[in-house]
Order: structure tokens, then C-alpha cells, then sequence
């Protein structure tokens, strides 16, 4: 359950700063791979 609100989280405000939009895809890569990342580590927590 606590999964599944982070994802929801990440997906409502994916840039924390939204007055700094960086279209670069570089960088959007970077911040999906850090979110993945981050609902790994969450998952693994709960042995999902």
C-alpha cells in the first residue's frame, strides 16, 4: 500500500522545482532511473 502511494507521489509532482523545467531527455532519464530506483529499494523493504 505505501508502494503504491509513492508511485502515485512521483507521478503527481515529478520535479520538485517546476519553475526550473529542464527538457533535456538526459535528464529525464536520470530522474526516471531514480525513481525506479527508489521503488526497488521500497519494494525490497516489504520483500514484494
Amino acid at each position: 500500500m505505501m508502494l503504491l502511494s509513492k508511485i502515485t507521489e512521483t507521478q503527481v509532482f515529478p520535479i520538485p522545482d517546476s519553475r526550473f523545467p529542464i527538457p533535456d531527455s538526459r535528464y529525464k532519464h536520470k530522474l526516471t532511473k531514480k525513481i525506479a530506483v527508489e521503488i526497488l529499494s521500497t519494494a525490497s523493504e516489504f520483500n514484494f
